[in-house]
């Protein structure tokens, strides 16, 4: 549904022509249709239980005395894990859904499709016998859909978490093809035949083959799937087109159609889709939709100079901004503003940019996965970002847990605001204050 569930950047598609080079990232997992390479929200602690009644009543001595005090600033709540499996290898991770990541690694000379479970001693090679070259681009369930370069062709592949459960849905006569985006048991992406990149759909077998390219495009793919819907690129006239479709070539809605630059859509989230759209001057700006030209929406942050959102679920979409000339990975909520630089939780002067291409939300927490190229190295990185959920004590959901989410609470308690009620028992009072006043020392 997204590149939780979608697929990472790949080679462009020039007009009349198969995809040849590369997008962000620079691997050819799949073709793209691109032209080069919360503030995680996190839920705010406000209870919404009915207020049976709301009141201020008197405080411990300790918490009056917190009240009038400065907080130290607490721990970040975004944590990083790297999941590179080793030393000297190149890796990336695409796609991440319930404890499950998936991406590519270097092994030797060759890149293989793998696997982790949220630590770099977790990874697994998943690629084919035969194959040099493969990747996992997109996992939904147990499944995981990429491709696997067998001779000198791509090859549109379908795992179910081992090297031997490789099911090949190439077609015959492809030259080369491609899985993007995987939800539901359809498998979304592309095949290449007379030259020409055609978004397709399957459902588990290469029979099974349904092709999306509309009647008037000389290009086309689809980036990921979710809910009976896909989403991609469909070149018109030269320039590639942010599209959605219901399943067939005649369900085409140009989404891309208000701009005279080129847009992508990279990913489904329920009824919106994400990329980017170039706004002219070589401005690409990350992009929102919710089935129409019309509903586009820039998520764009402040300072950026341009930005591209990868991939969405759950609410929440990721991507990368660049902001001082650093490509720094980040998530937003829905608008601009809401953009969270989740490059700023690295560690510091260790990788020189960031990218987010996954993102998967469950009841524990929100987990982003992306890659970064280290400073020392010069190699990319697998990166998993985690936030855990409900850290009630950042009461102004930046994600740190400093004395301006202190304050805010103050304020919000002394108000007898609902938003003060910590234990939601529908009462504003003195207990609330001593629970918040824990959580805050704790921090995240």
């Amino acid at each position: 549904m997204n590149r939780a569930n979608g697929r990472p950047s790949g080679p462009i598609l020039t007009h009349g022509q198969a995809a040849a080079s590369a997008g962000p990232p620079a691997w050819p997992f799949g073709p793209v249709l691109q032209k080069r390479s919360t503030t995680f929200s996190g839920e705010r602690f406000i209870m919404q239980t009915p207020v049976r009644s709301t009141r201020v009543v008197g405080l411990s001595v300790a918490a009056l005395t917190l009240l009038g005090a400065a907080a130290s600033p607490a721990s970040a709540q975004w944590t990083v894990t790297n999941l590179r499996p080793g030393a000297g290898i190149s890796s990336h991770a695409l796609a991440n859904v319930s404890g499950s990541q998936g991406g590519n690694a270097d092994v030797g000379s060759q890149s293989h499709a793998c696997l982790w479970s949220g630590s770099a001693a977790s990874w697994l090679d998943i690629n084919p016998v035969g194959s040099d070259f493969s990747g996992v681009n997109s996992i939904s369930g147990t499944q995981q859909g990429g491709s696997a370069r067998i001779g000198s062709s791509f090859h549109a592949s379908l795992w179910n978490g081992t090297p031997g459960s490789w099911i090949d849905l190439h077609p015959p006569g492809s030259a080369n093809s491609f899985v993007t985006g995987i939800s539901g048991g359809q498998q979304g992406g592309s095949y290449s035949i007379g030259g020409t990149s055609h978004a397709c759909i399957w459902t588990g077998t290469k029979g099974s083959l349904v092709d999306l390219n509309p009647a008037a495009a000389t290009g086309s793919s689809v980036s990921a799937v979710g809910g009976g819907h896909q989403a991609g690129s469909v070149l018109i006239s030269s320039i590639n087109r942010a599209s959605l479709w219901s399943g067939t070539a005649a369900s085409w809605v140009n989404l891309g159609i208000n701009f005279t630059g080129e847009s992508v859509a990279n990913a489904i989230d329920g009824a919106q889709q994400v990329g980017y759209t170039n706004i002219g001057g070589n401005f690409y700006k990350a992009s929102l939709w919710t089935g129409t030209a019309a509903s586009w929406v820039s998520l764009n942050p402040a300072g950026s100079v341009g930005s591209f959102a990868l991939g969405a679920s759950g609410g929440k979409q990721v991507g990368y901004a660049t902001i001082g000339g650093v490509d720094r990975a980040g998530i937003w909520s829905g608008t601009a503003a809401s953009w969270v630089d989740l490059h700023a939780f690295l560690p510091a002067g260790a990788y020189t940019r960031s990218r987010a291409v996954s993102v998967y939300s469950d009841a524990t927490g929100t987990y982003v996965v992306g890659y970064g190229l280290n400073t020392d190295s010069f190699l990319d990185e697998a990166l998993l970002w985690t936030k855990a959920n409900h850290c009630s004590s950042d009461f102004n959901n930046d994600g740190f847990v400093t004395g301006d989410d202190f304050d805010g609470y103050s304020a919000a308690f002394i108000n007898g605001d609902l938003a003060a009620d910590f234990d939601g028992n529908g009462f504003v009072n003195g207990d609330d204050f001593d629970a918040y006043v824990l959580a805050f020392q704790a921090g995240c």
